[in-house]
């Protein structure tokens, strides 16, 4: 009884704590819980200095001036150019850079393995640039590898056309073209005479101190080698286009007065030519001798969706072998004369004929050889 007693009273006592709770009211019990809002609160994010005290990790510097024990132990307080120099970038071979010239930033070029004049293909190289870069500039009259004044314009655009800042960099350059004692080198120095920069038409502080000489100077030398290297892959490409172009090959006689292709192209590349030329109209080389320029052809007929595919004119020549005989008529220029297997010559109408076919490959060349 006593057990079931001390049940009851210590659930009866549980109910009033509970309908006490309940009567109070919605302010009052926020009175009790204080006005911290602990959904709406943010946490500060800790403060990690790595073994650093505050005064190190700031990031905005009030320097104290040095005194007098400080200088004299040799401490310094001025601005310091902590940018690492600009480096020469040789993108073309033979580039070298000599720097125990005085006189300004200096590279040599070497002249071995070039069979043309070094010196006028530099100071042409120079020249081309300069007028690239729509810069005005005076030659020596009677010194033609210095240019006395060159006034370079850099302009760089930051930002959009809503919000853009133009700033333009002006260099007046001397440059000078020379080759060396030992004929085999030839050098270009180049010596920086003014510099200004501008941010939006006003000028901005710079100082031509001999490290930012130096730079502006390499950096143009590196624009310089850059344009040499985009010219040379521009002459490669040409190179290659006229390379893969049909040869050029006119219908005529020979000094025997045979029917003969003349061809306005050395021996020597007309040979290396003349595998693609028969491939392409079906014939397979069995054999050839470039000392006796003679090539013993096999060939066959083709189909009729052949000569559409390859935008070729039909002719009829019996499947079998033939040869060619390539001779020269001058350092310019040579001639093929078409044989059987018995090193009789073909007929001029069959050799007429063959060169129909290809007429239209090669008729745009001749135009061009002509134009030239």
């Amino acid at each position: 009884m006593s057990q079931q007693f001390k049940r009851k009273e210590i659930s009866l006592c549980i109910a009033i704590v509970i309908s006490l709770t309940g009567c109070a009211r919605f302010d009052t019990r926020m009175q009790a819980n204080g006005p911290f809002d602990y959904q709406q609160s943010t946490l500060n994010p800790e403060y990690v200095s790595n073994g650093y005290s505050r005064e190190e990790s700031r990031d905005a510097f009030d320097i104290p001036l040095l005194n007098q024990t400080q200088k004299e132990i040799g401490l310094k307080a001025k601005n310091v150019d902590i940018r690492p120099p600009t480096q020469l970038i040789k993108i073309i071979d033979g580039v070298r850079e000599d720097k125990g010239n005085i006189s300004g930033t200096t590279i040599v070029f070497n002249t071995f393995l070039q069979e043309n004049d070094l010196n006028l293909k530099i100071r042409t190289l120079v020249s081309d640039y300069l007028v690239s870069k729509n810069a005005q500039f005076r030659v020596n009259a009677t010194q033609r590898g210095l240019v006395e004044l060159a006034e370079v314009t850099e302009e760089i655009i930051f930002g959009n056309f809503l919000n853009e800042n133009v700033i333009m960099k002006k260099s007046s350059l001397e440059i000078k073209v020379s080759t060396l004692q030992d004929q085999h080198q030839v050098s270009l120095s180049v010596r920086l005479l003014k510099h200004s920069e501008t941010n939006d038409g006003t000028l901005l502080p710079f100082k031509l101190t001999n490290k930012n000489k130096q730079n502006i100077e390499t950096s143009f030398i590196n624009d310089l080698l850059l344009f040499a290297y985009q010219e040379k892959e521009k002459e490669k490409k040409t190179s290659i286009s006229l390379e893969s172009q049909p040869l050029p090959i006119k219908l005529g006689f020979d000094e025997n007065h045979q029917m003969a292709w003349l061809i306005d192209e050395s021996f020597t590349k007309t040979w290396q030519e003349l595998p693609s030329l028969f491939k392409l109209l079906n014939f397979e080389i069995i054999n050839e001798d470039k000392e006796l320029g003679s090539m013993l052809l096999s060939y066959s007929a083709p189909s009729n969706d052949y000569w559409k595919t390859n935008n070729l004119q039909p002719f009829k020549l019996d499947s079998a072998q033939y040869f060619i005989q390539l001779g020269e008529l001058t350092k310019s220029s040579s001639a093929i004369i078409w044989l059987d297997a018995d090193k009789a010559p073909l007929s001029d109408a069959l050799v007429s004929e063959i060169y129909l076919s290809i007429t239209d490959k090669v008729r745009q060349v001749l135009l061009l050889k002509e134009v030239q």
